[in-house]
């Protein structure tokens, strides 16, 4: 992994649709379920998109884990 790469961990407290889009790339969409757990990486961005952010656990260059229904910096 360089310097510049971005890479997120989700994982659920409940089910939940992801889009997961990296570099411009959709890597990922569909329905994950309660206690799944998806790494993706990207070069320059990576967007998540999501139906119910209140039960979704981001793991963010392992940094602490956010829930990201509850707003904060990066």
């Amino acid at each position: 992994m360089s310097n510049s790469d971005v890479v997120v961990s989700l994982e659920l407290k409940s089910n939940s649709w992801l889009q997961v889009k990296a570099d411009g790339k959709t890597e990922f969409e569909g329905i994950l379920s309660k206690g799944d757990r998806k790494t993706w990486k990207a070069k320059k961005s990576l967007t998540v998109r999501y139906g119910n952010a209140g039960v979704v656990l981001v793991f963010w260059n392992n940094q602490e884990p956010k829930i990201l229904g509850i707003l904060f910096d990066w």
